[in-house]
Parts: structure tokens; sequence; C-alpha cells
């Protein structure tokens, strides 16, 4: 049994920009994208020293034939997309306006609640038609 998992925790700016714009918000679960490269952890934790001297991120992984920075080993890959979430009325008629004023926090939790769910029904939705009906899906 494979879990796939989502880390959607803390993230719920998208939902407050749709709040702000009225803009749809789309749930999208991508089949296939973890079997593309693997990557290597640093069990010494030098390449974290590293990356944090250079201020920048440096994930070492291998692709197709065992490559160090290789290419993508080849894998069927499924975009899975869920249905239009239509946020409720936005917030400010003007982008001016809707960089100077914020959804509530409320506001903001539940439509992130609802693409959350939403990407969780295309996962369910569509697990079968990518051939591995036995997946989980598991949101952090």
């Amino acid at each position: 049994e494979t879990v796939e998992t989502v880390r959607l925790e803390g993230r719920r700016g998208v939902a407050a920009i749709a709040l702000q714009t009225g803009a749809r918000l789309v749930p999208v679960f991508a089949f296939g994208h973890n079997d593309l490269w693997t990557v290597h952890t640093d069990p010494f934790g030098i390449m974290e020293r590293i990356c944090l001297l250079l201020d920048a991120s440096a994930v070492p992984f291998t692709g197709r034939w065992g490559w160090l920075f290789g290419p993508a080993r080849r894998v069927p890959l499924l975009l899975a997309f869920g249905r239009p979430i239509e946020p409720p009325e936005p917030v400010a008629a003007s982008e001016e306006e809707a960089r100077a004023r914020k959804p509530s926090k409320e506001a903001v939790e539940a439509l992130h609640a609802r693409l959350v769910e939403g990407i969780r029904e295309a996962f369910e939705t569509h697990k079968a038609a990518y051939g591995r009906p036995e997946l989980r899906l598991r949101m952090d």
C-alpha cells in the first residue's frame, strides 16, 4: 500500500488571494510525479550547512539511468482536475483595494477546507484511472 502526501497545512495564501480577487480555485492532483526522480537526503547535514551558507537550496537527485541531476524517468503522469470552486464575492472591487483589504481568517479557512476536499475528491475519483486503486492520500 502506497501513501501519497500533500502538504497543505499552513498554506492558505491561495485561498486568501482567491477571496480578495474572486478567482476560482481548481483542485489538481498530479499522479506519478513522485516517480520521476529519486531525491537523496544527507544524513550528516552537510548539504544543509552548504545551502545555508550559500543562501540557496540544493537537493541532489537521480533520474533516468541513475545519473545525478539526470533527466526524469519515463513514467506515466496524470493530472487530475477537480470541480472549480467558486469563492464568495470578492472583498475588493479593484486590484488596489484587493491588496489593501484582507478577507477574514474564517473565510480563508472555509475556502481552504473546500480546496483540500476538492483535491481529495480529485485524487479518489482518478486514482483507479491512473492504475493505482490501492493508493491512499494523506493531507498534512
